[in-house]
């Protein structure tokens, strides 16, 4: 089944990807089950996942921090304790300590991209920071960004970077923004008549209509300086239904 012109995915097919993912299902195998494409899929989990939706955080052991071993931090607790944080038994260091930087769960990055269903987490061995998949959490985030959507860019700074960035890089090769963005398809933020329109807006700082030679060649076009429509009002005098109902029969034959 094709995934295509469907639009954006409702709540019910959002409930069938959660269940799924819980029964192991693989992308593929979601993706037909509810007609859409593996790489909206797995876009989905990535860009509408959260970290903690409620009743899901089932482990509450600390994350390792990437400074953990070189960690020299002490008293962050501002009890006057010498020992260092990173061994602390009673505080999280990761609630205290503004140097904290988790260690990313290598886990994540394969499929199904999310803690759903994870043995190592359920089984209270996992430190990594947790991004669940959770099917209500997720319709409203794409809800709330389809909102804002209204109001500005509809990306994340760091999505629009890299679009940019890979048009510019096609760019200078000579391509056209359709070209790119079809051959791109996928890594985009959004479709290349909405780049246009960012373009336009000046909302783009790196990219501006001199860099888009397509777009350089088109001329506006020219408003027709035509006669208006339909017959002139002057030709109009004595010739209405009220001037016809004015006339006797012997006129009107």
């Amino acid at each position: 089944m094709s995934g295509k012109g469907k639009g954006q995915l409702g709540y019910g097919e959002r409930e069938t990807i959660e269940r799924l993912i819980m029964r192991k299902e693989s992308i593929s195998g979601i993706g037909r089950a509810i007609g859409r494409s593996p790489s909206t899929v797995e876009r989905e989990i990535k860009r509408n996942g959260t970290d903690s939706p409620a009743g899901k955080l089932a482990v509450t052991t600390r994350s390792i921090c990437v400074h953990q071993n070189a960690c020299a931090q002490v008293d962050l607790c501002g009890k006057g304790c010498l020992t260092p944080c990173r061994k602390c038994k009673d505080f999280l260091c990761n609630r205290l300590c503004p140097e904290f930087e988790a260690v990313p769960c290598p886990l994540l990055e394969k499929p199904p991209y999310c803690c759903n269903g994870c043995i190592e987490l359920y089984g209270y061995g996992c430190t990594h920071p947790y991004h669940f998949y959770d099917a209500k959490a997720a319709h409203e985030k794409a809800t709330d960004r389809k909102v804002a959507s209204r109001m500005g860019i509809d990306c994340t700074p760091e999505e629009l970077a890299a679009t940019t960035a890979i048009v510019k890089k096609g760019l200078a090769q000579g391509q056209s923004i359709r070209h790119i963005f079809a051959a791109n398809e996928g890594k985009m933020c959004c479709s290349w008549r909405t780049y246009y329109d960012y373009v336009e807006d000046g909302l783009i700082e790196d990219v501006s209509n001199i860099h888009l030679p397509r777009k350089v060649r088109y001329r506006k076009r020219k408003k027709s300086g035509g006669q208006e429509r339909g017959i002139p009002r002057e030709a109009l005098v004595g010739r209405t239904y009220d001037d016809f109902e004015k006339l006797t029969e012997q006129q009107r034959l």
